[in-house]
């Protein structure tokens, strides 16, 4: 049975990963992957509420709490390059570790969450102000903030292209919006196919290419300004090829467990560090990297009186 991108329209997919009674169906023209038949509102919350019991765990160790901290740093730091400052909405937020560090920068800072127990822990530890729903059910103003974050959480979304669209609107003119998601075309997904770590039709409706997030920034009305791979697991790729028919692995909170477990041994989490340094040095910003970041820009109106270009 055929069936349209939901992103950019075309009726040139195809199936390329067939996972459980689900097929993931791959793009031609666009690039993107989505999942076939679509899943239910139900189906999609179940999973966000398992993967974020077993995220919430592995954020609370210091290892990775650095790492989200420097993350936010650059995200913030952008920002402040391009003088953008004041309101920032936070989609899929978490317990608010970005809140929490633009707050301390300055920033408001609000959020919107759709798992609960997140949501009540950012409250309950920082005082942060979080919205428990989806972006679709939590009422906000039109044009009320100066930057909004997708930072691995588009992905999640039964309709991404939707979810682009309301951020757009809810952003003021010359405002910013982030998106930062896994990248189908990576290297490790070229190398693992249906065992690549985010194929996980329950958790990750969607997949996306450079160009698929690029159609769905300009069919809301966005101007892309920037883009780049982040970085390269190589850790994560030679666990999964190391024991390739784990079923616990099928997502990248099985792949940390086993990482905790090797780190335990002498020397393994140097040896990994140089050996991601290396990757690093020959992937560069490119687009092989295992996830994507890009900066849109809701164009601001012409000054009164001229004539637009």
């Amino acid at each position: 049975m055929s069936a349209p991108c939901p992103i950019c329209r075309s009726p040139r997919t195809r199936p390329v990963v067939p996972v459980g009674g689900v097929v993931l169906r791959g793009c031609r023209s666009c690039g993107a992957a989505f999942v076939w038949p679509r899943p239910d509102r139900a189906a999609v919350q179940e999973a966000a509420e398992r993967s974020a019991a077993k995220r919430l765990r592995r954020e609370r160790t210091r290892g990775v709490l650095d790492r989200i901290t420097e993350q936010n740093r650059h995200l913030l730091d952008y920002l402040d390059r391009h003088g953008c400052s004041g309101s920032l909405l936070d989609i899929g937020c978490g317990r608010g570790l970005l809140l929490a560090d633009a707050r301390a920068r300055g920033w408001t800072a609000m959020g919107v969450e759709p798992v609960p127990g997140a949501a009540e822990e950012g409250v309950a530890e920082r005082g942060l102000d979080i919205r428990v729903g989806t972006l679709e059910s939590v009422a906000l103003p039109p044009a009320s903030f100066d930057a909004a974050v997708f930072s691995h959480s588009l992905e999640h979304f039964i309709d991404p292209a939707g979810a682009m669209k309301t951020a757009a609107r809810l952003v003021k003119p010359g405002g910013w919006i982030y998106v930062e998601t896994p990248n189908w075309g990576s290297l490790s997904r070229r190398l693992l196919g249906r065992r690549w770590w985010n194929v996980d039709p329950a958790n990750h409706p969607f997949l996306f290419s450079p160009r698929a997030v690029e159609l769905m920034g300009r069919s809301a009305g966005l101007e892309m300004r920037d883009s780049w791979g982040t970085h390269f697991d190589l850790a994560a790729v030679l666990i999964r090829l190391a024991r390739f028919a784990d079923p616990a692995l099928n997502d990248i909170a099985g792949i940390n467990e086993w990482r905790d477990r090797l780190f335990r041994i002498r020397g393994a989490w140097r040896a990994s560090r140089i050996a991601e340094a290396v990757a690093g040095a020959l992937l560069g910003r490119g687009f092989l990297n295992d996830y994507m970041a890009c900066w849109f820009r809701r164009p601001s109106p012409p000054p009164a009186g001229e004539i637009p270009s």
